[in-house]
């Protein structure tokens, strides 16, 4: 999940510098889109494991 939310922030960071933005939008935008990645991915685990019980 912090992969995700590293890729993210760096996607975002990356997107920011490009078009030379002074507040850090992308930034937010990739870090909260890594977080709700990152929470999906952990929930269909979850579902996963107990499906199987």
């Amino acid at each position: 999940m912090g992969v995700l939310i590293l890729i993210g922030a760096y996607s975002g960071d990356y997107l920011d510098s490009f078009f030379n933005n002074t507040k850090p939008i992308y930034t937010t935008i990739g870090s909260l889109l890594g977080v709700f990645i990152g929470l999906y991915q952990l929930f269909k685990a979850i579902k996963h494991v107990s499906k199987k019980k």
